[in-house]
């Protein structure tokens, strides 16, 4: 569980960093994280 929480923390700081990122490119790659659950 923290291991997970780790990662959401890491992914927040990166949508935070780059407001501007493309939301469809962050939300690929969550989706391919989840997954692999």
């Amino acid at each position: 569980a923290d291991r997970v929480k780790a990662v959401f923390k890491s992914v927040h700081i990166f949508i935070y960093s780059d407001v501007e990122a493309d939301v469809s490119v962050i939300r690929a790659k969550f989706n391919e994280w989840r997954k692999r659950l």
